[in-house]
């Protein structure tokens, strides 16, 4: 592992994301287009999402088993 960081660098990095109370610690920003990609994958599931509510489907499902933090 000759790329990995050092500890004090994943240290370093941890201690800032906490100071600035962000919610990721993301390591490898050059997979941007990768992860915008999958944000939009999880955009348009939720717009399915919210179809099937509508109809009083699935969501309620999850709701009833637990997934209040939807």
């Amino acid at each position: 592992m000759a790329n990995s960081m050092q500890p004090e660098e994943v240290a370093r990095r941890i201690i800032e994301v906490v100071n600035r109370n962000l919610p990721y610690l993301l390591t490898h920003p050059e997979y941007d287009r990768v992860i915008a990609a999958r944000a939009a994958m999880l955009d348009a599931a939720l717009v399915t999402a919210r179809e099937l509510d509508a109809g009083g489907h699935p969501i309620d499902d999850v709701t009833r088993l637990g997934g209040s933090w939807l």
